[in-house]
């Protein structure tokens, strides 16, 4: 039986709400929902608005969700903001989990490409 919480918890940003469900699904599998696992990480940062962006290199990166040129606050626009201190939440959570945050997000860029065939 799945619990909904575990998953997507920010459908509200469509733009890569199914890339989340994929990336967080990896995780709680990796590592249930230890809070200072990659998945508690990734959850967290998603609540505050974090994105999964598509780059020219094609790979995915994790970003505040800020679009460039555009104010900081962006509501009720479907683009939405960081809603905490990224630069000090990514420091905080993220590095020093990075090589594990970074292989999920790969193998999340891999079920994406095989699901678009």
């Amino acid at each position: 039986m799945s619990v909904p919480y575990r998953w997507e918890p920010r459908p509200d940003l469509t733009e890569d709400s199914d890339l989340w469900q994929q990336l967080l699904s990896q995780a709680f599998t990796q590592d249930g929902e230890n809070l200072d696992g990659a998945y508690g990480v990734l959850h967290g940062l998603r609540c505050c608005g974090a994105r999964l962006e598509w780059r020219l290199d094609g790979h995915l990166y994790l970003t505040d969700g800020r679009l460039p040129g555009l104010p900081s606050e962006q509501p009720g626009t479907g683009t939405g903001c960081y809603a905490g201190d990224w630069a000090a939440d990514r420091q905080m959570w993220l590095m020093p989990l990075r090589s594990e945050v970074t292989g999920l997000i790969r193998a999340t860029e891999v079920q994406a490409a095989a699901a678009a065939c």
